[in-house]
């Protein structure tokens, strides 16, 4: 990545964290909030910086504060893999994994994963499947404002067969492995 956009990417970052920070403090709602702080995470995993962690965890702590577990859950799995498979931190991603365990836990929510392990040749033909497959994972659920979102429902364990899954599609569709990471 080149010099300069790296340090857009940086600086994009950091303010969208601060207007994260703003709508939270301001209690300008839910959905601003988390937009920001997603926002700022994207940036920084665009710029492979670390800062990203920071937005992560708001992330989840917005979840928390509005009662959505289920997609607290889901982020945390989800920071969990980045920082494993994009920073190589494996003390951050157990982080983000032990406080889904945790919140499973706490609010007494079941998890069974859909699919362990991964056979390439069940692929080999038709990514059709793979689709079905990545599908199984997915299910409708009602955030705290009351929309309707789609719901990515895996663990530490299952969440590497999900992204091959993706990787696998995009690979076949001719897409850019950058947006699943």
């Amino acid at each position: 990545m080149y010099e300069g956009i790296s340090s857009l990417f940086e600086e994009a970052g950091e303010v969208y964290f601060e207007v994260g920070t703003f709508a939270e403090t301001h209690n300008m709602g839910y959905g601003e909030t988390l937009r920001r702080y997603q926002q700022s995470a994207n940036c920084f995993v665009k710029n492979n910086s670390k800062k990203a962690y920071a937005s992560f965890q708001k992330v989840v702590d917005v979840y928390k504060k509005y009662n959505d577990i289920r997609l607290a859950i889901e982020h945390c799995v989800e920071y969990g893999y980045k920082c494993g498979t994009k920073f190589k931190d494996l003390y951050q991603r157990d982080v983000f994994f032990e406080q889904a365990d945790k919140m499973q836990l706490e609010h007494h929510i079941s998890h069974t994963c859909v699919m362990r392990q991964m056979d390439y040749s069940k692929y080999a033909n038709d990514f059709d499947i793979a689709r079905a497959d990545q599908d199984r994972f997915l299910s409708e659920i009602k955030d705290a404002t009351g929309q309707t979102v789609t719901h990515v429902s895996y663990c530490s364990t299952c969440v590497y067969v999900y992204y091959k899954l993706g990787r696998l599609i995009i690979l076949r569709t001719g897409g850019d492995l950058d947006d699943i990471n």
